[in-house]
């Protein structure tokens, strides 16, 4: 059975809530230093199909900016991300190539993975 399964052993999956899922872009980033010492966050993995993907982004692009706040860290990002409202739009300010260029991002959504000691094992 799926770890998403109750304990009662229903054939029926349980409903699923906003508390069930978190906001998703379908890309993995990177930090790279840049020039002066400035540190870049770069798209590294674009997940096809996902919400990057059909906003065009591609890898090696570098995020400047989410919604006009500059990102200089893995960790801004991931904190813009967990703020993110499934179902919204976001605005990147991308460079490609040396080229500035913009993408908006609509804002999709994947299962929070549960806890190993939460799973349900047969």
């Amino acid at each position: 059975l799926s770890p998403f399964y109750s304990h009662h052993h229903t054939s029926e999956p349980p409903s699923l809530t906003s508390a069930d899922l978190r906001p998703t872009l379908g890309m993995d980033v990177q930090v790279v230093d840049g020039q002066h010492g400035v540190h870049r966050v770069v798209a590294y993995t674009i997940y096809p199909g996902g919400p990057a993907d059909q906003a065009g982004i591609q890898p090696y692009d570098i995020i400047a900016a989410w919604d006009n706040r500059p990102l200089d860290s893995k960790q801004a990002f991931a904190d813009c991300l967990k703020s993110a409202v499934i179902g919204t739009t976001v605005y990147f300010s991308l460079i490609r190539d040396g080229v500035p260029h913009s993408a908006e991002v609509l804002v999709g959504s994947a299962l929070l993975k549960k806890p190993r000691s939460e799973a349900h094992h047969i």
